[in-house]
């Protein structure tokens, strides 16, 4: 039945999305109208298990799977559901029209494989831009973001009527003469306008919201100072008043609870958990890695009573992908009540070998679907246990899949093993996990969580199912490079196929990665010939793999921006973009002007001299190592001169990131372009719309704020002003992005400056003078925000800082710091922590102050002694730390009892050599050789005994 709408009257918003909605079921036939009105709207998981549903038709076409692209734009169509009742109530059933209309498309559209290719791409682009619709619309509800919305969705199902009639058109001569950027950019641009929009909108309904509020609080404070008398006398006006404002009280209280909902979830983490999960997810194939869902222990995890289930392999083995291939089949198999969360370390990304970062991505999966009035009594200082164990259900099973846990510090590691370890145990929950990684993190993980339940890549059992894998994932990539008008592998005779088969088939050894490799290799060869020669000499692994494809590069140029490249993914904080590179790699340390010129013209093409050892993120169009296995190779010793030209000295490396980072934001060109523009000072009477555009942007956006600004004429100075500077707030920050558009390393360099930065010293010359200019310069000072301690503490010299300093081996700021002449306090935690944590340099730094009392230098030969670490023990005796400091003044132990007690043999030596008393007695009469007895330190005991120690 289709939608009616009146005729000779405008369109309202919900009447333009119904419109669209009522032209895309006019194209449709009776059945395919009959499954688009039969369609739910979508639930918590949609987006997920309809691209596996999309994935399988691909495989069955002998496909390669594109659907991970099309998560994002999905996840945004899926967010209609959560505002339909705000902007549409009326039509409550447009939101699962609107999936429904976008699945029929898509579905459609599958059977095209030539476009599906193209349109896919599309969709990924569109969802790179979409705004967070659901988020904004929910909190801001406005009738120009209604508008904006609407249009929107509107527009997507536009677009979804245009796919179908497209494909629905004799393929010649249309499809020769029309590209499909002619058939399709319009909405590409339509779309991207519309996302700018509703971000706008968004901004004006925040700030009238936030107003709002403040009038409705003034006038709460007023009503409670009338008096009784006067309350009777104007009661019928009073109650009118109170019943509005009761609404508006509603409204901001239903506000307010949505905000705390998503303050509580990006408390628990902001960080994009599903990048990596969809980056892996095109690398499976239908069919390979289910026999792992076959598994009588995955059974008995999945179904049963056990709580954790690992799956231990070798280095390129696969893990990665049947993980992926494991959550994707979860979420479409497990009850709608339960819920599933997942996690994929990335070596090459910072952030996501943080414990905080793991645990809290898996917790807000959690609780992403819980009421928002759950969150009532969520305090942001709650610790993410406590917080759990109060906010899941005992009667829903919480599964996670966790990969790569092994590519974290052993810090990390222990960290998160015991956060998981307490979940486990929850006599309350049910939660169960599975993880993936080398076998060697069993080293390093609690006994406690070492589970029995563990199913290994390296039995023969699995070893035959992977190479089975294998062959398959073989067969469909070979397939898919030899069709098409363009094949990415042209043959002259088909049995170089099956010899290529037959070959990696038999070299492979369980390795995918190597499989991969090869693979590319071959499709760069010319002929049958160079296919077959390199077929009869396939290197053994992976390092002989990595060493062929670099000998490949020997023009100087070429290997100079593929060592470039290498050196930035090897050090960079997060992975950076095709453009940040491109910017990174053209600036030169200490240069004083920018030169545009210096930059590489095409990038992306630019990338292939790194061989296949990097990719491109497609949707996110960042740069990665192929796998960890290729940066481990690039630090290790170089096997020849070829390979060396690419070696990388990380600390080196680190070190040249900060000097590009400090040049570039001290760039001439920032300070001219940066500069605030100074606020408006105006009277009513002065305000006319040639002075608003006079002070406004051109376009829409100033066009709307000037009419808000015009029709508040009549209004007092103090409230036009007010007007104007909540304008002016959004074209500033408008006039920012649109200059930083144009520098696409600068928000980069802006965050991860200081971290680049650790080693720089007051003989780094012009160096150091640039980059104390970023913290003396007023300017620069937000490139400090990310930093967890304040400007104040700075000014101050607070402990916050120093202790920051101390937990980061930052050596630039202790010089600055030594420079302010620190208190004693800060002085202590600056010496001591350095010592504890074997920091030499830092160490140094801290012993270059003036005036150090005499129980810092005691007190941290006693740390440094307890560590283990010799060449700060060494700086602190030059220092004049007393060997023989009483054991009651520094900790109960002397400097000798604490590193023999710890069994450090080296330090021992030479602390003896320095005259300690071996016979000491430190807290209940203990001495150093009953500290080395109890620990088991049988060559400490030795040495002690062998110099009268009793």
């Amino acid at each position: 039945m289709a939608l009616v709408l009146p005729n000779n009257a405008p369109l309202k918003p919900d009447d333009n999305l119904a419109q669209a909605i009522d032209d895309y079921e006019k194209i449709l036939s009776a059945e395919e109208r009959i499954q688009l009105r039969t369609q739910g709207p979508p639930d918590a998981l949609a987006a997920y298990n309809f691209t596996a549903k999309l994935d399988r038709e691909c495989n069955s076409r002998g496909r390669r799977c594109m659907s991970p692209r099309l998560i994002t734009f999905l996840e945004s169509v899926q967010h209609f559901t959560g505002v339909v009742d705000t902007f549409v109530s009326s039509h409550p059933q447009f939101a699962a029209l609107v999936w429904g209309g976008v699945k029929l498309a898509l579905l459609f559209a599958n059977n095209f494989s030539s476009y599906f290719d193209q349109l896919s791409n599309l969709l990924m682009k569109l969802g790179r831009q979409c705004p967070l619709i659901g988020t904004l619309s929910s909190l801001y509800p406005s009738d120009g973001l209604r508008k904006a919305v609407c249009g929107y969705y509107a527009t997507i199902v536009r677009l979804c009527k245009h796919i179908i009639q497209f494909h629905r058109k004799p393929a010649f001569p249309h499809r020769l003469f029309v590209s499909f950027d002619q058939e399709f950019g319009p909405f590409e641009r339509e779309i991207g306008q519309l996302c700018q929009e509703i971000k706008f909108e968004a901004f004006l309904a925040s700030k009238q919201a936030q107003k709002q509020e403040n009038e409705l609080q003034a006038r709460e404070r007023a009503r409670a100072g009338i008096s009784r008398r006067l309350i009777a006398h104007i009661s019928d006006n009073l109650n009118k008043s109170n019943m509005e404002d009761k609404m508006l009280r509603l409204n901001i209280d239903r506000r307010n609870l949505r905000k705390k909902k998503l303050q509580a979830l990006d408390n628990l983490s902001t960080y994009d958990y599903q990048k990596t999960f969809k980056q892996t997810r095109k690398d499976c194939i239908l069919g390979t890695s289910d026999w792992i869902l076959e598994e009588s222990k995955f059974k008995t995890w999945k179904e049963g009573n056990s709580r954790g289930l690992w799956c231990s392999g070798k280095l390129g083995s696969g893990k990665s992908v049947i993980s992926a291939c494991v959550a994707g089949k979860m979420m479409e198999s497990i009850s709608p009540k339960d819920v599933i969360s997942f996690f994929f370390c990335r070596f090459d990304d910072q952030e996501s070998l943080k414990a905080r970062t793991i645990v809290g991505s898996i917790a807000r999966q959690f609780v992403d679907d819980i009421p928002e009035d759950n969150f009532r009594g969520f305090c942001n200082e709650t610790p993410v246990i406590e917080y759990l164990e109060i906010a899941l259900s005992h009667t829903r099973q919480y599964f996670i899949i966790l990969d790569g846990l092994d590519e974290c510090s052993e810090v990390e590691i222990r960290e998160v093993s015991e956060i998981l370890h307490r979940l486990l145990s929850s006599p309350r929950l049910q939660i169960k996990i599975f993880w993936f990684s080398r076998p060697s993190i069993i080293d390093w993980l609690p006994p406690k969580l070492k589970t029995e339940q563990q199913i290994s890549l390296e039995t023969t059992e699995s070893q035959d199912r992977i190479a089975s894998d294998i062959r398959e994932f073989i067969k469909i990539t070979l397939e898919e490079w030899l069709e098409g008008h363009t094949p990415k592998l042209r043959i002259l005779d088909p049995t170089t196929v099956l010899m290529a088969m037959e070959y990696l088939e038999k070299e492979a050894h369980g390795m995918f990665l190597w499989v991969k490799l090869q693979l590319q290799t071959l499709s760069e060869k010319k002929s049958d010939q160079q296919i077959i020669d390199t077929l009869k000499h396939l290197p053994r692994d992976l390092p002989q793999t990595f060493e062929r494809i670099l000998a490949r590069f020997t023009e100087t140029e070429d290997v100079d921006i593929g060592s470039k490249i290498f050196r930035w993914a090897a050090v960079a904080k997060r992975p950076l973009t095709l453009q940040e590179t491109r910017e990174a790699i053209g600036i030169a340390p200490l240069q004083d002007t920018w030169n545009a010129k210096c930059f590489i013209n095409d990038i992306k093409n630019a990338v292939a001299y790194c061989g296949n050892l990097i990719f491109v993120d497609e949707e996110q169009q960042t740069i990665h190592f192929t796998h960890s296995s290729v940066k481990q190779y690039l630090l290790s010793r170089p096997a020849n001169k070829s390979s060396s030209l690419y070696h990388i000295d990380l600390e080196e490396a680190d070190a040249d990131a900060g000097a590009i980072c400090v040049t570039y934001l001290n760039l001439p060109v920032f300070n001219k372009q940066l500069i605030r523009t100074p606020k408006a000072n105006l009277s009513t009477a002065s305000i006319t719309s040639a002075v608003i555009k006079g002070i406004l942007p051109v376009g829409n956006s100033a066009n709307k704020i000037a009419l808000r600004i015009l029709r508040h004429r009549d209004q007092s100075n103090k409230s036009v002003q007010r007007l104007l500077e909540e304008a002016a707030e959004d074209t500033e920050l408008t006039r920012r992005s649109a200059v930083l558009e144009q520098y696409s390393f600068y928000p980069y360099a802006q965050r991860f400056w200081l971290d680049h930065t650790k080693g720089f010293a007051p003989d780094s010359g012009n160096l150091w003078r640039l980059w104390s200019n970023l913290f003396k310069d007023a300017d620069w000072r937000d490139t400090l925000s990310s930093q967890p301690w304040t400007l104040e503490d700075w000014e101050e010299g607070s402990t916050n800082i120093v202790q920051w300093v101390v937990e980061n081996n930052h050596c630039s700021l202790a010089h600055l710091l030594v420079e302010k002449e620190l208190t004693q306090g800060n002085l202590r935690i600056l010496i001591e922590g350095a010592a504890a944590m074997g920091f030499t340099e830092l160490t140094k730094i801290g012993l270059s102050s003036r005036n150090i009392p005499q129980i810092i230098l005691d007190f941290s030969l006693k740390s440094a002694a307890e560590g283990g670490h010799l060449a700060v023990v060494e700086r602190l005796l030059q220092a004049k730390a007393d060997v023989n400091a009483a054991a009651a003044a520094v900790g109960g132990r002397t400097a000798l009892q604490a590193a023999a007690g710890g069994g450090h043999l080296a330090v021992v030596e030479r602390l003896l050599q320095a005259k300690a008393d071996v016979n000491a007695a430190g807290f209940r009469g203990r001495t150093a050789l009953q500290a080395a007895v109890e620990g088991g330190h049988l060559a400490v005991v030795k040495t002690l005994r062998a110099v009268g120690a009793k």
